[in-house]
Formats: structure tokens, C-alpha cells, sequence
């Protein structure tokens, strides 16, 4: 991490500080370190995580917005194009197993995702849902209209031979991630208004939206279980590490993902599929963990011990599955 904001934070510490206490003793006390851990985060050797930097600010009341303002308004971004753009599904998947291959590579990953829609990770579990996101991508984001006529899903994923392995790889990595997840009431409208609108234009059968939705139904499936433990799992019953679920249904803004791990912090922000654009600062990053703390204190939860939402919800979403297949004559 950057070391300024860190810099920063520990002289606004160190100013409310009476002359008799010791700044490295006082850290000792409110992280619950090692002596030598701090001295080692003084020294600018190791760095402090965004918990700690939170917890720190918390109790000596400081605003870590306004180190970060004062520390220079503006803030950079990496623009995911400026590597050449993914040519297949395949590549484009490959970039995600990638990234979370090296999340997982240093200790103590997390991850918080805010979405208006489902995370797109929940895809990977099922190959006939992957296959029908990647085709939305190729016929919306590339202008590729070949992969678009009459589509089957099968027939979609053979004519890119390594798709399959890479879905499931990023299935199995992503569970390995323990994860905070910030979902919108309706989570499955948007796939659900996606099926019918292709079929609608004939860019796929019936058959391959029959098929959709009874995915869709496995899927809602899988979310009950995962919610009802708190672990996430696959469809096979492979379980991995905790995720935390919650429900939201004032969010207004787009997606949103903050992943940390020892070596640091990084804000994801989807610009246009598969782009997005990425940020490592530090105060940046900071504001919205905040942001995101704050997005899950006022919102409600519905894995583990979030019973009644939780079932409201996915009750919700099973009457909107139901009423897409009368819609579409395909009960």
C-alpha cells in the first residue's frame, strides 16, 4: 500500500496523543498487535490493512475522507483496455481466473461485492448459464453475431474447447474466497428479462430458454443452501469458505468490488463489459471500504440466521421465474 495515507492517519493519531503515552504502546492496545508488529507499521516496513486503518480511525475519531482530500483530491485509475481487449470467451474468462489466482496467492483474501444485479460469479456454477452471459457479451459488447443464431448452449461452449475448464476452475477458485456479498431484492430480474428478450428476437430457441430456466431454478437452488449455511458450496456439494449475504433494497448505484489480501487493496469498478476500471490508492480504496461498511449496517441479512428475508426473497424470485415461463409458454 502507499504509505502517505498511512503516514497521514498515524500523525493525526499521534497529535491527540498527551506527551506521557507512547503512539507504538497505544496502537499495541487498540489492534491487538505485537510491539514489534507496530514498529514494523511505523517504520513503514509492513503495512497496516484497511480493518486496522478503520478501527484506528474509529476510535481517535478521524476522518480518514479527509486525509485522503488532503492528501490530493485526485485519484488514478488503470483502465483494464489498456491491454489489448480479450478476442474469446475463453480469453475473457481466463483474465478472471487469473485475477483470482493472485487474490488467493497472498494471505487473508476478501472479498465485498455491492451489485444491482446477482454477482456474476454465481454464473460459473452452471455451464449452460455461463455459455448464454458469454453470448450476451460477443452479441452486445463485440458486435458478434455469429455466436448468436439460434443458440444452444452445448453447442455454444464446443466451439471454444477450453471454456468449460476455465469456467470451472473460476467456480472452484471463487469459493475459496470468503466473500460479502450486497445483493438487490430482485437479483434475478435482470437474467430472467435477458431470456425472454433473446427469444423474443429468435437469438435463441425455445429449447435453449427451457433449458435457462431450469437452471435458473438450480440456481435459486444453490443460493437457498449457501444462504442457509453461511459456506459457500458448488452444485456438486463442494464447500469452501464463508460468505455473508445481505439485501438491500435502497441501492441505487452500479457494481462495486473491493478485494484485499496482505500485499494490498483493490478497488474494481465495471465500466463496460469486459472493462473496467481499477484503483490500488490507498485513501481511495479506504473510502469505500467505508462506504461499503456502511452499505451493509443498513442493510439486511439473509445468510445463516436471516430466515424470514431470506425466504421472502427467494419466494420472490421463484414467483418471477414462474411468471417469465408462462410469459413465454414454456410451462
Amino acid at each position: 500500500m502507499p504509505k502517505q495515507f498511512e503516514k497521514s492517519l498515524l500523525e493525526a493519531i499521534e497529535a491527540q496523543l498527551p506527551e506521557n503515552l507512547s503512539l507504538a504502546k497505544e496502537l499495541e492496545s487498540r489492534l491487538g498487535v505485537t510491539r514489534s508488529a507496530v514498529y514494523k507499521k511505523i517504520r513503514g516496513e509492513a503495512s497496516f490493512s484497511v480493518a486496522e486503518m478503520l478501527q484506528l480511525a474509529r476510535s481517535f475519531g478521524i476522518s480518514l475522507d479527509r486525509l485522503a482530500f488532503e492528501a490530493g483530491g485526485n485519484q488514478l485509475f488503470q483502465y483494464s483496455n489498456g491491454n489489448p481487449e480479450p478476442q474469446s470467451p475463453e480469453e475473457y474468462l481466463g483474465r478472471i481466473q487469473v485475477q483470482l489466482m493472485e487474490l488467493l496467492s497472498e494471505g487473508n483474501p476478501q472479498m465485498w461485492h455491492i451489485t444491482n444485479d446477482l454477482p456474476f460469479f454465481w454464473y460459473f456454477f452452471f455451464p449452460e448459464i455461463c455459455s448464454f452471459k458469454l453470448l450476451i457479451w460477443s452479441y452486445i459488447s463485440r458486435g458478434v453475431q455469429g455466436d448468436a443464431q439460434d443458440f444452444e448452449p452445448q453447442r455454444f461452449a464446443e466451439q471454444y474447447p477450453q471454456l468449460d475448464a476455465i469456467r470451472s476452475e473460476i467456480a472452484k477458485l471463487y469459493i475459496q474466497v470468503p466473500t460479502t456479498e450486497i445483493w438487490p431484492a430482485q437479483f434475478a430480474e435482470h437474467m430472467l428479462i435477458q431470456i425472454h428478450k433473446t427469444l423474443e428476437a429468435h437469438v435463441i430457441s425455445v429449447d435453449a430458454a427451457r433449458v435457462l430456466l431450469d437452471k435458473m431454478q438450480e440456481l435459486l437452488n444453490l443460493i437457498a443452501q449457501v444462504a442457509n449455511t453461511g459456506i459457500k458450496q458448488t452444485p456438486d456439494g463442494a464447500q469452501g469458505a464463508s460468505v455473508q449475504l445481505y439485501l438491500n433494497e435502497l441501492i441505487l448505484s452500479g457494481e462495486m468490488i473491493f478485494i484485499e489480501n496482505e500485499s494490498g487493496t483493490t478497488v474494481h469498478l465495471p465500466l463496460d463489459i469486459p472493462n473496467f476500471l481499477s484503483s490500488s490508492q490507498t485513501g481511495f480504496n479506504v473510502h469505500v471500504r467505508q462506504y461499503m461498511d456502511a452499505v451493509v449496517n443498513a442493510s439486511t441479512r439473509i445468510s445463516k440466521d436471516g430466515e424470514l428475508q431470506r425466504q421472502r426473497v427467494l419466494n420472490m424470485a421463484r414467483k418471477r421465474l414462474q411468471f417469465f415461463r408462462e410469459e413465454m409458454r414454456l410451462t
